[in-house]
């Protein structure tokens, strides 16, 4: 009896949509910028290495969702993006470094300062600069939101 080897099968995405829709918008501006956001892997060839459950994901109700044929119109579908899959950008970044060179830190430190100069006896404003502070520690922080990449073109 012979064994066999069985053959491993690699499944990738393929976004021709994706870049297309960069295109088309590229299109529309006179002059500007295309900015999105999003958690992007460099190279195609990477995603061959990882199993496909692990780029190809649903969520429903901010959680992990099923498997993505159950559950249908119940859930999102969702793939990772390849960046050389897209057009070339004019600029890399993760969400943190973006916001941090618009001046997030300055809209931090100013809900840090009302929001301690109120916390004996806050106020509707000083709840909303103490939800400033929170929202924006969400936003930056690299191993969530923050390490989503911004992408311009």
């Amino acid at each position: 009896m012979v064994a066999r080897r069985r053959r491993s099968r690699r499944r990738l995405p393929v976004q021709h949509a994706a870049g297309a829709w960069v295109r088309d918008v590229r299109s529309l501006l006179i002059d500007g910028t295309v900015l999105a956001f999003d958690y992007c892997t460099a190279r195609t060839a990477d995603l061959a290495l990882v199993p496909w459950r692990q780029w190809l994901r649903t969520y429903r109700g901010h959680e992990r969702g099923a498997h993505y044929l159950r559950d249908v119109g119940l859930q999102d579908i969702t793939a990772q993006v390849c960046l050389d899959q897209l057009p070339a950008t004019k600029a890399v970044r993760t969400q943190a470094q973006f916001l941090q060179r618009w001046g997030i830190e300055e809209l931090l430190e100013e809900g840090r300062t009302a929001w301690a100069a109120a916390a004996g006896a806050p106020n509707l404003a000083a709840l909303r600069m103490r939800s400033r502070v929170r929202e924006a520690e969400s936003l930056l922080d690299v191993g969530g939101l923050g390490g989503f990449l911004a992408l311009e073109w």
